[in-house]
């Protein structure tokens, strides 16, 4: 299982990457949402992703834009599941 000091390098490379296609950067703070670089086709995926790389299971209470809408937001939600 990844440790907490590359949770956040693994979200953002998986992000960038897979979901927005090398097309567009993005830091720890940036929104999604408000920026309209995710939509719920990509949720889905970026949910899977975190389930199976970090070996969690996300409670559907979780799953809201708070929570999913920065690295640095899905970063806490994955210490707060594994805890």
């Amino acid at each position: 299982m990844p440790s907490h000091e590359n949770t956040a390098d693994l979200v953002r490379d998986f992000i960038s990457t897979d979901l927005l296609n090398g097309q567009v950067n993005i830091d720890d703070q940036t929104s999604l949402f408000q920026a309209r670089l995710i939509d719920s086709m990509n949720l889905v995926h970026l949910l899977a992703f975190l389930e199976s790389t970090f070996a969690i299971k996300i409670p559907t209470s979780e799953v809201n834009v708070g929570n999913l809408d920065t690295v640095e937001s899905i970063e806490r939600l994955v210490r707060k599941v594994r805890s």
